[in-house]
């Protein structure tokens, strides 16, 4: 559904924009309870950074075309957001699994299961 797309793109920009400011504390917060730890985005965010440069998280950066939502099943999905350099390229995503619970989650859905080559 539409407001289940939403959520998802709100969830994977901010994540996006915690990891361009360096806040891999508020990275990890972004990421379902179960994900990736502030040391994990550190030193994935440390290789993309060497090799590309700083993270973009502007607007165009956030584009829905950079977003990939695959449904696997009835509650389960899998996110692509792809994470772009200075150059616009976007070698790099954040890979990550959503289950989404019944009734109104709390909290953010994406779990990331990876950092790292597209």
């Amino acid at each position: 559904p539409r407001a289940l797309r939403s959520r998802l793109r709100t969830d994977c920009h901010r994540l996006i924009k915690a990891l361009s400011r360096g806040d891999m504390e508020e990275a990890a917060a972004c990421n379902a309870a179960d994900g990736w730890q502030a040391a994990q985005f550190a030193a994935a965010m440390q290789a993309f950074v060497a090799t590309f440069g700083p993270l973009r998280a502007d607007p165009a950066a956030r584009q829905g075309i950079h977003t990939h939502i695959r449904q696997l099943g009835p509650r389960h999905h899998r996110v692509t957001q792809a994470l772009c350099d200075a150059e616009d390229a976007s070698d790099w995503a954040i890979h990550a699994e959503v289950l989404v619970p019944t009734g109104t989650p709390a909290g953010p859905l994406i779990r990331v299961e990876r950092l790292g080559p597209s």
